[in-house]
């Protein structure tokens, strides 16, 4: 009586395990995917969801190829019926395809809030540099010394054109003129303006100091250093680094703040996926910019060509990955996540194992029972497992026996 109990509590162990193996590998393949899904989308900021979702499944298809012959092969290494090399081999592969989803997925579920903050971090204080480094870069000392001497004699010159004692173009605007024309030659006095004019004629005061800002600007845009120097896309190059600098640290502030008091994304996950798409707007901006820097003046030593990798960019990347873990090893949590990743890994490939077992135990234990019964088993399948051990194999066909007196 004991040993039949123990029998049937043994059998309902293995029935409950047998159900629980589609759900685990279900969850374990979807946990995978998730870790592979934000890898994909992170380096490659432009994929359409198409080619997301679709990377994503034939990923999670190949870890489920690789999981269920681990599986099988489980069963085989119990049985004696392959050697234990074909086990390592599969085992091996399916750590290597799940274990980087598993690691990954774990890092940014748990640890995302402070990693992201640390890429966000790293992305504003970048821009905000290239910004600054554009500032004085683009400028150009010698064009800046002329640009003061014009604006200093320009001013004298509106005062002098609106002086009660010479109101016009007097002795002192000339002066002014004379001086103006050291740098910029194209400047003289214009036809029709040289009389002294009645200074309570304001409008004409306006119009004739209108006509010689004019001159004036025009001899500045064509004087030889702006063409040089390439003035005009300099001056671009510096509003545009100014403006998307501007635009990126406003909208990293703002997601910092969102990032405030949040310690993990496991119910907060939305804002992972809106973090990063901050970060890769901030490092394209950086790229485009630090571009046409070096395309106006040439390499910039003290500037480094893209935003240094930060803890997300290495989290991401396969070519990172070993070298994170290496260097967090002495974390805990790394230890953790190594820990789950195996875990899961083994305990689906075994229950997987006990499932081909269970099918294969169940199947012999139905033929054994119906071998004189006349019952063809041809119609019967089992969830895992195709029988293939010679003990379980299909009998030769047989004659069913009429039940007809």
């Amino acid at each position: 009586m004991t040993a039949r109990l123990k029998t049937t509590f043994t059998m309902k162990i293995r029935s409950y395990i047998y159900v629980a193996t589609i759900p685990m590998m279900i969850a374990f393949i979807a946990y995978v995917v998730f870790g592979y899904y934000f890898i994909i989308e992170t380096s490659y900021p432009g994929i359409s969801p198409a080619a997301l979702w679709g990377s994503c499944i034939a990923l999670g298809s190949m870890i489920y190829f690789f999981v269920v012959h681990l599986g099988h092969a489980f069963a085989d290494l119990w049985m004696r019926r392959t050697g234990f090399l074909t086990t390592i081999g599969l085992f091996s592969i399916t750590i290597l395809a799940s274990a980087y989803g598993v690691i990954t997925a774990s890092m940014l579920l748990f640890e995302g809030p402070v990693i992201l903050r640390e890429s966000l971090t790293t992305a504003r204080s970048a821009i905000l540099r290239l910004e600054a480094v554009a500032g004085s870069r683009l400028k150009v000392p010698e064009l800046d010394e002329v640009q003061a001497r014009v604006a200093a004699h320009r001013q004298t010159l509106y005062a002098e054109i609106r002086n009660p004692a010479w109101c016009g173009i007097g002795p002192k605007a000339r002066d002014a003129i004379r001086e103006l024309q050291r740098d910029l030659p194209g400047v003289k006095v214009l036809a029709g303006t040289d009389a002294i004019r009645n200074c309570s004629d304001r409008a004409y005061l306006d119009r004739l100091q209108a006509a010689y800002a004019d001159l004036i600007e025009g001899a500045l845009r064509d004087h030889p250093l702006q063409a040089r120097f390439r003035m005009t896309e300099r001056s671009e190059a510096l509003f545009q680094a100014r403006a998307l600098a501007r635009k990126d640290r406003d909208e990293i502030d703002a997601m910092l703040a969102k990032l405030s008091g949040v310690g993990n994304f496991v119910r907060n996950l939305e804002l992972l996926r809106e973090g990063t798409k901050v970060v890769n707007k901030t490092k394209s901006d950086y790229d485009g910019l630090h571009q046409k820097l070096t395309g106006l003046i040439g390499p910039i030593p003290d500037l480094p060509a893209q935003i240094e990798a930060s803890a997300l960019d290495q989290i991401t990347s396969s070519f990172q990955l070993p070298n994170v873990l290496a260097s967090r090893w002495n974390k805990i949590t790394t230890v953790i996540y190594v820990a789950i990743a195996l875990a899961m890994d083994v305990l689906t490939a075994l229950m997987i194992a006990h499932s081909v077992a269970f099918d294969q135990s169940r199947s012999a234990a139905r033929r054994e029972f119906d071998d004189g019964r006349g019952f063809d088993l041809d119609g019967i399948r089992y969830i895992w497992s195709p029988v293939r051990h010679p003990a379980f194999q299909q009998p030769p066909p047989r004659q069913i026996r009429s039940r007809d007196p």
